[in-house]
């Protein structure tokens, strides 16, 4: 499956974006969300510049996330995304994994409000650099459309 132009690049900003804001649970002052959820963390080979690894199952995926990327597995098939251009990463990957994925990043969304109240998500892209191309509302929206499609 190949994507459109705009489809890639909105898909790129929105990964870009979703990786922020986990660095950001990570990092939090008051204690590592990842941990907080009981994701399970396997540390970086030593030396290297990634940070731990966090394992959850949700539903029939195994998802694990690290400063590099994300990759989501459900039985043989895995899709690996890395920061970067995903054009080369999504030929000959399985795809019809990007909607479960999006759905298990609504639910962490959804879980962090819980968690640590609405305002965290909002507070997390304000101080990004870079201005952010949405909201914490327009975030979810993005991987919400993102669930819905049909690969």
């Amino acid at each position: 499956m190949t994507f459109d132009h705009r489809t890639l690049g909105r898909l790129e900003k929105l990964f870009d974006l979703q990786m922020w804001a986990f660095g950001c649970d990570a990092r939090r002052a008051d204690g590592n969300l990842f941990a907080a959820r009981g994701m399970h963390p396997t540390p970086p080979p030593p030396g290297s510049a990634v940070s731990s690894t966090w394992r959850e199952t949700f539903a029939e995926l195994t998802i694990e996330l690290s400063s590099a990327g994300v990759t989501v597995s459900a039985g043989e098939r895995q899709l690996t995304l890395q920061r970067g251009p995903l054009g080369p990463q999504l030929r000959g990957a399985s795809v019809d994994l990007l909607p479960a994925l999006a759905g298990w990043v609504l639910d962490w969304e959804a879980w962090v409000d819980t968690c640590v109240g609405p305002e965290w998500r909002a507070t997390t892209l304000a101080q990004r650099r870079r201005p952010s191309p949405w909201s914490a509302a327009g975030l979810r929206q993005q991987w919400f459309e993102l669930k819905g499609m049909t690969l």
